[in-house]
């Protein structure tokens, strides 16, 4: 029982330092007012139309693109002007409303009325009511023709009516395509073409009818993200973050051109971040910068103005700016052009100067916001180290053995620690008295550490710490976490070719051939496995056998039905499991080939069924892992599937006949690499998300993140139910216990310590979060593990 204790808090040690290293974000709820703006602030556009393109990378739109910024996009970095937590990704998956002050407010506020159709997050963060909307599910990620159609066909109404100023279009079938084929697919020209006749439908009509206001209209296009070269989002290379602005208004004052119609000029394309959309859009609608907008302007949107009218915008956005940052060279810049302003008779030249000293006022205040996101709470981050390192030291009776004196030395350096710095841990609030309940229970353990260590993996051998330590140091590099595929990869041949020369078999020349023998059909199936997906950063574009099976699809599904019923030999041979399975199998089969939601709630009920009729057999829980996996697997992974099963029988016996440390040491090698065998990286764009909407009709959080947990975590599940059956549970459990243990001390110090590099968020945050979900994935499964053998009795 001690040992699932000991794994829950290594958990809630690693949760607490995630919540310390990415907090949440305190939004504010001060509102923007309208007192603050300045004469020239007023509106510039009659009707305004924000086309907004759900993976609309830039080099969709322009020929050439370079990346000099990176930022993180999100619509509501749009609304608010405010760049969102790193842990928001979180409620991407069930969005809640935007109480923070934003356009929708603001424009409410000014009374202009706001038409939507699209996406439903609109809807459900929208804080205010709409003249007139038509949310879209996103929800069914396979549709990318009718969740667009339905957005199409209000626009031929509604640009022909007055009464509404912003229209707001959410187009999802982009971004949809991306997710299953990427940005590669035959799919992507096509809906690109689509778009354009839609931009194209939005200005004629616009412009032909009688101006609202007398004001020219605007459209805005813009994606709220890329895409991946490889599909999906969320990492941080240039195709996921750089995205297109495009403005089209007659009232907005562009580049020049000939009578021919081509640019008399070809300047440089500019690069703002997507803050800025902000405080541009409320510039064009005449309303308040919303009040935490980190945004500049676009400059080419007021460059029609005249020199003081300019004056007025900029020092508008430097003042919006000045209220949210502290930064002492943009106080020093806005303070000179304010003292210039106030002096008599500026020459056009001083003009100029002003204009520069609020444009670089306004940079610097941005840079300063931008570059200090986050105030680390270092108490919190060193407790919860202190926490992690204790965990491994916990054995039966540890709380039993605590001490008055022990509990009074805690209490009273966390006092002492109070009164010097600034924590969440220091408040009166029920979180932090239970964190620090847990830590007086947990950190007396931290004496037994070194004891612990050597009784659970090493056992007098040296293989273990010459396997798992090597992995866990390697995240000292930027690179290695990147890469951390190749690590264990090569892990995984060496302990082979280590296997195949150290057996503890009687006849040795005979065993040493068998197991020479099997283990070079490992390292075979082992080389299959690694080239069935490109993963990574630095070589994850190149071809693998995934994509040259996409290129034939005839051959992939045969692979597939192939490969789906030749897992039938892994599983229950017996007439009526055999039968049940096979049911089951053909399903999945057919679930794949129409995308099914009546099929896949079949193959659910069927293992439901399963479970129920095949209660006492032994290998019920690891057979309805490798089906449900099945299920939710792309058919090219299921045949990855079936070779990954091929690869645990064959390592088998290899495994058998060395020293039982090193076959610890092989399983969780095997068990680690195998979650790159399916694709997946340490970079959040390859989760795969329509696989958590398998078999559902209506959107449900708590499945949709068990679904994508089971599809993402499918090769450890897999491997951890095989060899739970053939090696001792309790040894496995304390080896995977250490080893991952050692990578989170290693890895959680280094981001302590590099809490200011530039790879925090592209780099060690998302292996945080992997670090968290893999141990909570864990947790789940050994708990279900024992459930089903209780059950089984």
């Amino acid at each position: 029982m001690y040992r699932e204790l000991r794994l829950l808090l290594l958990t809630a040690a690693l949760a607490m330092f995630i919540i310390g290293y990415l907090p949440a974000k305190q939004a504010s709820d001060e509102i923007s007012d309208i007192s603050t703006v300045p004469p020239v602030w007023r509106k510039r556009v009659g009707q305004l139309v924000i086309v907004l393109i759900d993976a609309l990378r830039a080099d969709f739109f322009f020929d050439d693109v370079t990346t000099d910024e990176k930022t993180v996009p999100r619509p509501k970095a749009m609304l608010t002007g405010s760049l969102p937590a790193y842990v928001d990704i979180i409620n991407n998956l069930n969005s809640e409303t935007l109480f923070e002050d934003s356009l929708l407010q603001q424009w409410d506020r000014a009374g202009s009325k706001i038409v939507m159709f699209g996406d439903e997050t609109w809807s459900r963060i929208s804080p205010v009511k709409f003249l007139r909307e038509d949310p879209t599910s996103s929800f069914y990620v396979t549709d990318y023709t009718q969740v667009d159609e339905n957005v199409t066909r209000h626009l031929n109404t509604e640009l022909q009516k007055n009464d509404w100023d912003v229209m707001v279009l959410h187009y999802l079938g982009l971004d949809h395509i991306g997710h299953i084929q990427g940005p590669g697919s035959p799919l992507v020209p096509g809906k690109l073409e689509e778009m354009g006749s839609v931009i194209k439908q939005i200005h004629e009509q616009l412009n032909s009818k009688q101006f609202k206001d007398d004001l020219p209209p605007a459209i805005v296009v813009v994606g709220d993200h890329g895409m991946a070269d490889g599909g999906g989002h969320g990492g941080s290379s240039d195709p996921e973050i750089l995205v297109p602005f495009v403005l089209i208004s007659q009232g907005i004052q562009g580049e020049k051109r000939r009578e021919d119609g081509t640019d008399s000029v070809k300047s440089p394309r500019v690069q703002y971040l997507q803050v800025d959309v902000t405080p541009t859009v409320a510039y064009l609608t005449g309303i308040p910068i919303p009040r935490s907008s980190m945004g500049r302007i676009i400059d080419g949107t007021f460059s029609s103005l005249s020199p003081d009218h300019k004056l007025q915008v900029l020092e508008y956005n430097a003042r919006q700016l000045s209220n949210l940052s502290r930064d002492t060279h943009g106080v020093e810049l806005l303070h000179e052009a304010s003292r210039l302003i106030m002096s008599k008779n500026l020459t056009p030249e001083d003009m100029r100067a002003v204009e520069s000293l609020f444009g670089s006022s306004i940079l610097s205040y941005q840079e300063n916001l931008v570059g200090n996101l986050t105030n680390y709470d270092l108490y919190i981050l060193a407790l919860s180290v202190l926490l992690v390192i204790s965990s491994v030291g916990i054995q039966p009776g540890s709380v039993s053995n605590l001490s008055l004196p022990l509990i009074f030395l805690i209490l009273s350096f966390h006092f002492l620690t109070c009164s010097v710095v600034e924590s969440e841990l220091c408040s009166l609030s029920p979180a932090a008295g239970f964190i620090i309940f847990l830590s007086v229970l947990i950190l007396p353990s931290i004496r037994h550490v070194n004891n612990s260590v050597k009784n659970i993996v090493f056992n007098g051998e040296f293989v273990p710490l010459c396997f798992l330590l090597p992995h866990s140091f390697s995240f000292l590099s930027s690179s290695f976490i990147e890469e951390e595929h190749q690590t264990l990869y090569f892990l995984s041949a060496t302990l082979l070719l280590y296997s195949s020369i150290n057996t503890d078999i009687d006849d040795k020349e005979r065993g040493r051939r068998g197991q020479v023998l099997s283990a070079g059909l490992a390292l075979g199936l082992h080389r299959l496995l690694r080239g069935f997906n490109q993963t990574g950063d630095k070589w994850r574009h190149l071809p693998d056998i995934s994509d040259n099976l996409n290129l034939q699809p005839n051959l992939r599904f045969n692979l597939f039905v192939f490969s789906a019923v030749s897992t039938l030999i892994f599983l229950n041979l017996s007439y009526s499991g055999l039968v049940l399975n096979f049911i089951i199998i053909m399903c999945i089969i057919l679930q794949k080939y129409y995308v099914s939601v009546e099929l896949a709630q079949i193959v659910y009920l069927a293992l439901f069924i399963k479970i129920v009729v095949q209660r006492r057999q032994s290998t019920l829980f690891y057979e309805t892992v490798i089906l449900l996996c099945c299920l939710l697997l792309e058919d090219t992974n299921v045949v990855c599937l079936f070779v990954l099963l091929c690869y645990l029988n064959v390592v088998k016996p290899v495994m058998m006949h060395v020293q039982p440390a090193t076959a610890l040491v092989m399983a969780i090698v095997i068990i680690k690499s195998s979650f790159f065998y399916f694709g997946n990286s340490n970079t959040l764009s390859t989760i795969n998300v329509g696989a958590g909407y398998i078999g559902l009709t209506a959107y449900s959080p708590g499945l949709v993140i068990v679904q994508l947990a089971v599809h993402t975590y499918a090769g450890p599940c897999v491997s951890l139910a095989y060899l739970l059956q053939h090696l001792e549970k309790d040894a496995l459990k304390d080896a995977y216990f250490f080893s991952t243990w050692s990578d989170i001390v290693v890895f959680a110090i280094l981001c302590i310590l590099l809490r200011f590099h530039i790879f925090v968020w592209t780099v060690f945050a998302p292996k945080l979060l992997y670090f968290g979900m893999e141990l909570v994935v864990f947790n789940a499964f050994f708990a279900l593990s024992s459930m089903f053998s209780i059950f089984m009795r």
